[in-house]
């Protein structure tokens, strides 16, 4: 209940600073179903985070392409990666977050650069997670997504 009141204090305060004039038109009923999402605990165990940042990791097919350029050249640049899947450097660099979140690549930083390396044990991790989803792949895809 202190949180509740928290919020409803924090609200009508932060109206009174920022929008004087609205202090007087404000209703005071309180809409527990605005507050809920923000207090709704998220209770996790990490091997459920783990298994969502590796499935969400290789869930575009570029990023799959960037774990099996690194197994082949286990030291690249993010400007190296530019390059070989023509993708600009935001692109590249949005992929290789979801990859170091997930634990399949070390990032480094150098001056200019981003370095990328990949381990054995990650090598080896990927293997496993690419096992999973040994099967056929689909004739057609929706929209054309891999043409």
């Amino acid at each position: 209940m202190e949180i509740l009141k928290f919020f409803f204090f924090q609200k009508h305060f932060f109206q009174a600073i920022i929008f004087p004039k609205l202090i007087k038109k404000t209703c005071y009923s309180f809409n527990l179903h605005h507050v809920m999402p923000t207090l709704k605990p998220l209770v996790y165990t990490p091997k459920q985070i783990s298994i969502s940042l590796a499935g969400r990791a290789l869930a575009h097919p570029c990023r799959v392409k960037m774990v099996q350029l690194l197994i082949k050249h286990p030291n690249l640049t993010n400007r190296e990666l530019t390059e070989r899947l023509r993708l600009s450097k935001s692109t590249i660099h949005d992929h290789l977050t979801k990859l170091w979140d997930a634990g399949l690549i070390n990032v480094s930083y150098s001056p200019h650069s981003l370095c990328v390396e990949i381990t054995k044990e990650q090598i080896e991790m990927y293997k496993k997670l690419e096992a999973l989803f040994d099967f056929e792949p689909k004739k057609a895809y929706h929209l054309s997504l891999l043409d």
